[in-house]
């Protein structure tokens, strides 16, 4: 997928709220970005499995969901993919259990600061990957 000559970065979101799922869907796309959506684990590992995205949003409660084995296994599987955590609260990332986010970002009605860090991790990824090939 193409979008001024570039290729469009792929975004999974975890979300189980509509109406804040599709407003991160219309500003996202907005800033040139394809999202896939899910509402649970399951439904983000087969989406996952026709499409790797290139970083996941995923709600705090996604996160704490009693690990699961379809979440568990989501986010061992996709370990290397940069990992935002959308929280309601203040985040401390040391209280993640086994799997610390690469960054954890206050929910807000103005998405400025998520997309910001979305473009943060996703050009140090891409970075990351150019100085290994």
């Amino acid at each position: 997928i193409f979008k001024g000559g570039f290729t469009m970065k792929t975004i999974m979101l975890l979300e189980e709220n509509t109406n804040q799922a599709l407003n991160y869907i219309r500003e996202f796309r907005r800033e040139g970005y394809h999202i896939l959506l899910a509402t649970n684990g399951t439904e983000a590992l087969l989406q996952m499995r026709e499409q790797i995205p290139d970083i996941i949003i995923m709600g705090r409660t996604f996160f704490f969901m009693d690990w699961k084995e379809d979440m568990r296994s989501l986010l061992v599987t996709f370990r290397e993919i940069p990992l935002i955590i959308n929280t309601e609260y203040d985040c401390q990332r040391e209280k993640f259990r086994n799997w610390v986010p690469d960054a954890c970002v206050v929910k807000s009605a103005d998405l400025s600061e998520l997309k910001s860090k979305a473009k943060e991790l996703l050009n140090k990824h891409d970075m990351c990957l150019r100085q290994v090939s």
